[in-house]
């Protein structure tokens, strides 16, 4: 009996099946995932969870990380995830079998903008950096002026910055919009007024437009934000699942 179960497991890997191909091993069964209400510190460097640190499971093995200790990515074929996901600093580090593992990079490592080449500044403006949330890498606010639900890196209920390269990728994205540049803007898009340097821009948190704060006074939960955000007239009456009007 011993002896035939071999030769059986031996012509398995000879013979293909039917439609060609070699029978595969099973997919590994995803670990469970931890609770967020039974996390509250960081598994890896053990800061204390709140309203400015978010929760993040780790795709390999379910544990609840913050953003900087998930900050890597990785395809998980024994799990039959074939697209870059988040996984922790211990499995990037102890895992087998993953494949393509990158990192998301340091803003503090990074003296110029990966697109347009711009060095950043000290302070003001020209000094913020951005990680694209699906590449990892760093930007400046000009490029990565797209926002994007991101439902395989975690970002289900909350829109992200992406940048040029990666807001052109089929089927990644839940719902995309892009954030206008004020340079491209030179009047409010509702009523048309010519902004100037007392006359400012503002834009609306669920489209990206830019408006005149006259035309900007409604507010919103928009998903991903804990507190109500201003939205234009056209997006308040919208009926969007995406927002919860406040009054």
């Amino acid at each position: 009996f011993f002896f035939a179960l071999i030769f059986s497991a031996m012509m398995m890997e000879e013979n293909p099946t039917e439609d060609g191909l070699t029978p595969q091993a099973p997919h590994q069964i995803p670990p469970a995932w931890t609770k967020d209400n039974l996390a509250y510190f960081c598994g890896y460097c053990h800061k204390e969870f709140g309203m400015l640190l978010r929760k993040h499971h780790c795709r390999h093995c379910g544990k609840v990380f913050c953003d900087e200790c998930t900050r890597f990515r990785a395809k998980i074929p024994q799990m039959g995830i074939d697209e870059m996901v988040r996984i922790c600093e211990y499995c990037r580090r102890d895992a087998q079998g993953l494949i393509g593992t990158e990192s998301m990079q340091r803003p503090s490592e990074v003296k110029k903008c990966v697109q347009c080449a711009k060095g950043f500044g000290v302070v003001g403006p020209s000094a913020a950096k951005h990680n694209c949330q699906h590449c990892g890498k760093v930007f400046c606010a000009d490029c990565t002026r797209w926002f994007a639900k991101i439902a395989h890196l975690g970002y289900d209920k909350e829109y992200v910055r992406v940048c040029e390269t990666c807001k052109d990728l089929p089927n990644t994205f839940s719902r995309l919009y892009e954030w206008q540049r004020d340079s491209d803007v030179t009047a409010c898009n509702e009523c048309l007024a010519e902004f100037t340097r007392s006359f400012r821009r503002h834009h609306c948190r669920h489209c990206g437009k830019i408006f005149c704060s006259k035309c900007l006074k409604a507010k919103a939960l928009v998903l991903g934000d804990p507190k109500p955000q201003k939205i234009c007239n056209a997006c308040s009456t919208s009926g969007s699942s995406d927002l919860k009007v406040v009054k």
